[in-house]
């Protein structure tokens, strides 16, 4: 995921927050632009959805919240309207991560939590058959051609089909 810094605690947990790159400016769309309100709205909801989603303690939460906000508000954003919409965005999820999960296979910590807030506590594991990758598992760009199609085939040319619908 994008914007994430995991950091491996010394008791070998996985803390999250946000990422920013040295060069980070804070410098987001101004205000006073010529941009429809929509598109200003829609940076103070998505920098709040990032404050709340990505950092995994509440202290981290509430220092972003605080940064975004202070960042908002030297791009000209007005006190009232920050809090406006910060205040309409959904409750933050809650992390149902057991403290007892194991992770044995290389897929990040937010799928994790969309696993376990949809069917309670997994393994790593338990959900892959061994030696499989998740992308062998999610990613299928093509539908599967039903058995008695492929069955004695070679080849076969779109143009005697073509000739076939006529």
């Amino acid at each position: 995921m994008i914007d994430v810094l995991v950091v491996r605690n010394p008791d070998r947990t996985l803390a999250t927050n946000v990422y920013r790159k040295p060069t980070h400016t804070d410098r987001y769309l101004d205000f006073q632009s010529h941009h429809p309100i929509a598109h200003k709205i829609a940076v103070i909801r998505t920098l709040n959805h990032r404050a709340k989603n990505l950092p995994s303690t509440p202290t981290a939460t509430a220092e972003e919240e605080q940064r975004f906000a202070q960042a908002l508000k030297k791009n000209g954003y007005p006190k009232k309207l920050i809090e406006q919409q910060t205040h309409h965005s959904p409750p933050p999820s809650q992390d149902t991560t057991p403290p007892n999960a194991v992770c044995n296979h290389p897929i990040c910590e937010e799928h994790l939590r969309i696993h376990q807030k949809n069917s309670g506590a997994i393994r790593h594991k338990d959900i892959l058959p061994a030696n499989q990758h998740l992308r062998q598992v999610l990613v299928h760009p093509k539908d599967p051609v039903p058995k008695e199609n492929r069955s004695g085939v070679i080849f076969r040319s779109h143009a005697v089909d073509a000739h076939r619908l006529t």
